[in-house]
């Protein structure tokens, strides 16, 4: 049975459950001009997101992806992203006043599947960061995602900015190269925080395990891409 469409993409998720907790928050992309974007751009509007940094791209159509839901839970994308309006987003789409006054800048790895967007994501961290602000990063890693030349690159940028990371528990391992659960974490607790802010203390737990230390900060969650 074919259920949809939701406005959705886990950057979208998160930026309004942002403005549903009442913070004041705006999001960058590109929607298509049709329906599908339309239906994202409202949706956020209503619930209080700034969307003054989403451009409308004409000629093109708005990014979807179809999810197949296993028996035993798993999951299977399909994307139509990379040659959708979102694959238009690029530095010269960033509205300068919305990171003039950014106090704390989030990364969906998910939306990582472009050599430009990354380009976006680097001016805008590196814009956050000289402000004094903080950034967190939840790797959201897709295994069809891991197919992407750039990808690496740009995780290990960014892990080597981010003052607060969220991975599900099995992304731990896909971060780094480490033999083991422990070791994963071990070595990302010791990146992140570049720019000169200091981390903070957060406990790391997925339901298994707990773990701190010093200033770092670490969080597992679990999968929680509901709208």
């Amino acid at each position: 049975m074919l259920m949809g469409p939701y406005p959705s993409g886990a950057p979208a998720i998160f930026i309004d459950q942002g403005a549903k907790a009442g913070s004041r928050c705006a999001i960058i992309g590109c929607v298509g001009e049709d329906d599908f974007g339309a239906l994202n751009v409202e949706r956020l509007r209503t619930d209080g997101v700034d969307v003054s940094g989403i451009s409308v791209i004409k000629a093109t159509t708005t990014g979807n992806a179809f999810v197949t839901y296993r028996e035993d839970g798993d999951r299977d994308f399909i994307y139509n992203i990379a040659n959708s309006a979102s694959g238009h987003l690029s530095v010269g789409e960033i509205r300068e006043h919305l990171l003039k006054d950014c106090g704390h800048f989030h990364v969906m790895g998910s939306s990582l599947f472009s050599f430009r967007i990354i380009e976006v994501m680097k001016k805008a961290i590196e814009a956050v960061k000289s402000n004094g602000g903080t950034v967190s990063f939840d790797p959201n890693i897709r295994k069809e995602m891991l197919r992407i030349p750039e990808m690496r690159e740009a995780l290990d940028f960014i892990l080597d900015y981010t003052d607060v990371l969220l991975p599900n528990g099995h992304e731990v391992m896909l971060l780094v190269n480490a033999i083991t659960e422990q070791c994963a974490i071990d070595e990302l607790l010791t990146r992140g925080g570049r720019g000169g802010r200091a981390r903070r203390h957060l406990p790391w737990t997925d339901g298994r395990h707990g773990h701190a230390r010093g200033t770092d900060a670490f969080i597992a969650k679990e999968n929680g891409a509901q709208a």
